[in-house]
């Protein structure tokens, strides 16, 4: 189960958000200026930027986001 940050103390809100961000910031900014004329070619899109995005190494951990994901 993923609790990102509980509801009556959220420590950790700073850092969900900043996660949000990014994600965000790696997926719609390309899109932005894009014109897609079907979901279908929107969402391949999406799924592209996503799969690169989750397979980036982070620079302290040297793991990317779904290795992280995985042995979790």
């Amino acid at each position: 189960m993923i609790n990102p940050t509980s509801g009556y103390s959220p420590q950790d809100k700073a850092l969900v958000e900043n996660a949000v961000h990014l994600a965000y910031q790696r997926t719609y900014y390309p899109l932005r200026k894009m014109i897609f004329f079907s979901q279908n070619e929107l969402n391949k899109k999406i799924r592209k930027l996503l799969t690169a995005y989750n397979n980036l190494l982070f620079k302290i951990k040297q793991a990317s986001r779904l290795e992280l994901f995985q042995i979790s």
